[in-house]
């Protein structure tokens, strides 16, 4: 499991996609979080960051996990929560194919 927090000031809401390792699933994420977030007040500036998040941690599953990947997003007040789950047993460690990840943790 991979998360990002960025703070954000909105209703409480969450919801959850599932989508397969495949090339269209990282704009299909990125869509879904942008349309949970439209429902909201959140800041453009903080959805623009949670969706290129998204993108980074969706691509990350499709070229390591190969498995369905999950997307969960918790928006609360002051804050939004994106987790992304995938089936692999493999914890994220970093190196050179991961610059992603030490972006996301920043």
């Amino acid at each position: 499991m991979v998360e990002a927090t960025v703070p954000a000031r909105a209703p409480a809401t969450e919801d959850r996609l599932i989508v397969p390792p495949a090339e269209s699933s990282a704009a299909r994420a990125q869509r879904f979080v942008r349309n949970v977030l439209a429902d909201t007040d959140v800041d453009r500036d903080v959805a623009n960051l949670a969706v290129l998040m998204t993108k980074a941690l969706i691509i990350n599953g499709i070229l390591h996990a190969r498995s369905a990947i999950a997307v969960t997003i918790q928006v609360v007040p002051e804050s939004i929560r994106i987790e992304v789950t995938d089936g692999s047993l493999q914890r994220v460690n970093g190196g050179a194919q991961s610059w992603g990840m030490a972006t996301i943790a920043r």
